[in-house]
């Protein structure tokens, strides 16, 4: 429980530095809980930002409303308050997640915030694929950054 707690506490601070980023929560920095941080990126689609961290850096998120589409919208709109629709992305930490991991986790969504994605996608509502399909040598190439 101390371990899976210093990797929610590494990831949330880290989230809360980059610029774009606003994690989905009812409850305050101080409330305890599990090792779960549902987040925003300020100009990307949720789908995309899923999609380009398994793609480019090899790392598995969710995205969506996840099972709570009421509650998923209402901190949406209370982070976007023009946005009508949405989903979010999130990061489950646990058993056989390392601090390596969650800041690789950490450069991975500075650096979409920074620069967007590497590749190009095509798609929408969710579901974005890279155009072309990257070669394994791209893949490579693009997960051994940084």
């Amino acid at each position: 429980m101390a371990y899976e707690s210093a990797l929610l506490t590494r990831l949330r601070t880290g989230l809360a530095e980059i610029p774009g980023v606003g994690e989905l929560s009812l409850f305050g920095p101080a409330s305890s809980r599990v090792g779960i941080v549902t987040m925003s990126l300020d100009g990307i689609d949720s789908g995309l930002l899923a999609s380009a961290l398994s793609v480019e850096y090899g790392i598995g998120v969710r995205q969506g409303w996840f099972c709570a589409h009421p509650l998923t919208r209402h901190l949406l709109r209370d982070r976007h308050p023009d946005a009508s629709s949405g989903t979010a992305v999130r990061a489950s930490l646990g058993l056989g997640v390392t601090l390596e991991q969650v800041d690789r986790l950490l450069d991975a969504v500075q650096t979409i915030s920074d620069i967007g994605p590497q590749l190009v996608y095509a798609g929408g509502e969710g579901i974005w694929r890279p155009q072309p399909e990257p070669t394994p040598a791209t893949l490579q190439a693009l997960r051994q950054r940084g």
